[in-house]
């Protein structure tokens, strides 16, 4: 059995972190900005400024990082492949995004429809920013007995 690529995990993830925060840019900063800023004002709530976003970004790198952490995860069991990824960004979204929304949504804290729109878009965002950070993810190689001759830099074997 392999063991678990960490270096792997990190930039896989940080690859689908970034496509996480420039799809949530565009979601929140184009496509629902006014709705989502007139219901934060409802609430009192000032729209997001710089720090805000720059805490949400990185929020957004740590979730792709966990994507790709569930991805690698659950190798061993679902094997390798877009089908394991699709399932990892899946179980990432009922977690991350389904379960908070409908805590919210049963709260009244936002409107439904943002709550759904965020929800649905995440439904789809989730799955393809792991399928492509999972791409990037190899196992790495069993430890092998040193061996007389081995060659200590040779790539990681195909897998994931």
């Amino acid at each position: 059995m392999s063991r678990m690529n960490v270096e792997r995990v990190v930039a896989g993830g940080l690859v689908t972190g970034c496509l996480i925060v420039v799809s949530d840019f565009v979601l929140y900063g184009v496509v629902i900005e006014d709705s989502f800023v007139a219901a934060l004002a409802s609430l009192a709530l000032p729209p997001p400024d710089a720090t805000a976003d720059i805490l949400l970004s990185g929020l957004g790198l740590l979730l792709g990082i966990g994507a790709v952490w569930l991805y690698a995860a659950i190798l061993p069991r679902f094997g390798s492949g877009p089908g394991t990824a699709i399932i990892a960004g899946l179980a990432t979204w009922v977690f991350v995004c389904l379960l908070p929304d409908a805590g919210a949504m049963a709260l009244g804290v936002l409107p439904p429809t943002l709550i759904v729109v965020a929800a649905v878009w995440d439904l789809v965002e989730l799955p393809v920013a792991t399928l492509v950070g999972a791409w990037l993810y190899r196992d790495a190689p069993a430890r092998a007995a040193k061996r007389p001759g081995a060659d200590p830099r040779a790539p990681y074997p195909a897998g994931g």
